[in-house]
């Protein structure tokens, strides 16, 4: 990881860094990789600057698995269907969508915005 994404995840994330990394570790290796195919293409949405009702660049059916990683809590609703619509045309047949939103029992005072 570059110095620049370090510095940024201190200010963002301080102490609570070194847990988040293990517990990604521990989600990783434990939970996700099981619904990841060892040669699947996968396309993770929201990284960056949370980019994702354009995918266009993005061939249809080419993706094998999409993930999102606490992501739809910070879209409106309208962003989040364009979303959905998107990654609905790059999955490939039988391709997953695999969703990791807060704990709402947690945060619901933040993040309560349903359909």
């Amino acid at each position: 990881m570059s110095d620049l994404y370090q510095k940024m995840y201190r200010r963002r994330f301080g102490k609570d860094v070194k847990f988040r990394q293990k517990m990604y570790q521990v989600l990783c290796a434990d939970f996700f990789q099981k619904y990841i195919p060892e040669n699947a293409t996968v396309l993770e949405i929201g990284a960056g600057y949370c980019e994702s009702t354009d995918m266009k660049l993005i061939k249809n059916e080419s993706i094998d698995v999409v993930f999102a990683n606490n992501f739809f809590e910070h879209l409106s609703k309208e962003d989040i269907v364009k979303t959905i619509r998107e990654v609905n045309r790059v999955l490939k047949r039988g391709g997953k969508f695999i969703i990791l939103q807060p704990n709402i029992r947690f945060c619901f005072k933040d993040y309560w915005m349903f359909f």
